[in-house]
Parts: structure tokens; sequence; C-alpha cells
């Protein structure tokens, strides 16, 4: 009897060390406070995803890097999940860490790479690969390419990937607003120089506030139609001027069974005008709880996460097919 009441103690010794191992803490950065509660939500709603545990850092300065890698080391932090608020590049703190990093939304800024990241959603080389492919299927040649300050990389990487294709490219800045300037006075200058251009198409890297200054704006010579290429979320109701708009914006969807496992989860908190965001919430949760019920990761201490770990976390996230979610 005694030695059946010190197995049953031992038993439930180990398993609650096991437990306590298999439990993963993920740093939520760079995000919004509705979106930490969107994938908090996740973690809390989704039965499946008991080993996972969030917590949320704001990083304020650059120079709060080493000092978060510290505290990301002392609270045994195995990922990151990037939220859309990129004042501070959670790159760089990914390189300072070493700590792998899921990114919601995509790529946006220059320099903006880093080697340990899982990538949710398109970023711009995307858009700038799908475009590419479009001018090549639909045969246009000549094109004018409109850029601002804020997104001249964009402009810039799609250049670099359009050299060996048959494009012929304009360019033609944005320039900034003059401090007694109108609104649409940037506009105007840079709709006069593209129309000394023989070019029909027109891609544009400038900012949402300018995209339907530029599409209203007349053409002194009508013969032409314009065709607008966009990238990117867009106003859904766009006024133009005797134009084509083409806009290209590379959604996040779900096959059906997944939707409705999301949907079961959130109940009345699911709609259409949340369900991408759930979505990317969801597939970054579940790569995770994956990745840490794979080889090499399966035997990794969740309670102390030493730098191999982390190295191995990746692999593993590496390895899951979201495909099947």
């Amino acid at each position: 009897m005694y030695i059946y009441f010190a197995l049953i103690i031992i038993a439930s010794f180990v398993q609650r060390v096991y437990t306590t191992s298999r439990i993963f803490t993920c740093g939520f950065v760079n995000g919004y406070s509705a979106e930490y509660d969107v994938v908090n939500s996740i973690v809390n709603n989704a039965s499946n995803l008991s080993l996972v545990v969030l917590k949320e850092f704001n990083i304020t300065e650059t120079k709060d890097l080493f000092n978060l890698a510290s505290a990301f080391r002392d609270q045994n932090v195995i990922t990151l999940i990037e939220g859309s608020h990129t004042k501070t590049s959670a790159c760089a703190l990914s390189t300072v860490t070493g700590i792998p990093l899921i990114r919601l939304h995509g790529d946006s800024r220059p320099f903006d790479q880093c080697e340990k990241a899982i990538q949710m959603s398109a970023g711009y080389r995307d858009y700038a690969h799908a475009t590419l492919d479009i001018l090549n299927t639909f045969g246009w040649k000549n094109i004018i390419v409109v850029f601002d300050e804020s997104r001249v990389h964009e402009a810039g990487h799609f250049h670099a990937i359009s050299r060996s294709s048959e494009l012929i490219m304009h360019f033609v800045q944005l320039s900034k607003q003059g401090e007694n300037e109108d609104a649409t006075a940037p506009i105007v200058k840079a709709f006069e120089q593209m129309q000394q251009f023989e070019a029909e198409i027109i891609l544009l890297y400038i900012e949402k506030k300018n995209v339907e200054l530029m599409l209203q704006q007349k053409r002194c010579q009508h013969r032409i139609i314009y065709k607008w290429v966009l990238q990117g979320q867009m106003p859904l109701k766009l006024s133009s001027y005797k134009n084509v708009v083409i806009s290209l914006d590379i959604s996040y969807t779900h096959n059906n069974s997944a939707s409705d496992k999301i949907k079961n989860a959130f109940g009345s908190n699911y709609s259409n005008t949340n369900k991408e965001q759930l979505a990317l919430a969801y597939d970054a949760v579940q790569v995770i709880n994956q990745a840490v019920n794979k080889e090499p990761c399966f035997s990794i201490n969740g309670s102390v996460i030493t730098p191999e770990d982390t190295d191995a976390m990746l692999t593993c996230m590496r390895k899951v097919n979201t495909n099947i979610f």
C-alpha cells in the first residue's frame, strides 16, 4: 500500500514537471492593443493551444532592444509575434536575441528583412512579382512608375526584378506638399510629368490618401486611357476620371474547415471585418503549437529556453505545413 501511494506521488510530480516544461511563452511585439487581444483570444479560445502562453511587450525606442533581450531570456520566450505597429524593427529585436519571429503582416520597410522570420502574409516583394506577372501576361511593355519618398524602396525593388524583362519604365517622384501648397499641388506636378511619356500603364507607389487624387486627374490628350495598377489594401470605392483601375490585393484566406473552427471559437465576435486578422492570428499560433510537437523541438523544456532551443524552434516552424490549417 505504501509503495503504491509513493508511486502515485512520484507519477503526479513527474506529470506536473512535464506539464510545466511543455508550456511555451511567446512574446507579442510592435502590435496595437486590438491586435494583441485578437491573438490572445486565439490562444485562450482554441482548445488545442494549451501549450502556448502569450505575453505582450511594448517597444518604445530602439535603445530598449538590448534591455528587452535580457528580459526575453529571463522569461524564456521561444518565439516572437510581430504586429503592424512598426515604429521599431522587430527584425532587429530578433537578430539581437536570436529568437525566431512570426510576422503577421509581411515586410513593409527597406532593410526590414531578417534571417529568422516566418512571414504569414504578402510583403512588397510578393506584390512586385505578382505585378510583373500581370504586366507580362497582358503584354504591357511601356509603364510609368510613380513613387513617393516613403515607398522608394518598393519602386526600386520592382525595377531590380524587371531588368531582365522587356519593360520600358519611366519614373516620376511625387514631391512633398509645400508649406503653402494645396494638397493637390504635388499630384498636379507629377501628372504633368507623366503626360510627357507615351505610356498607358501607371504603377503607383504612393500613400493611400494620394491615390484617389491621382486617379481624378484629367489628361490633356484623351486618346490614351490610363490603366492604373494599385497594390495592397485600397479604399473599396475609388472614383477615377475615364481610367481603368487594376487593384492587386493578395488576401489571406482559409479553407472552409479552418474558417468553421475560427467561427466556432469566437462566435459572435467573428465578423467579415476581422476575419482576415483572426485567420492570420489563428495560423500564427497554430504554427507555434505544431512546431513544438515536432523534432527536434519535442524535447525542448519550455521553462529553460537556450539559444540552441530558439534555433531548433525556427527549424521546426519551417517544417509546419500551413496548407492543412
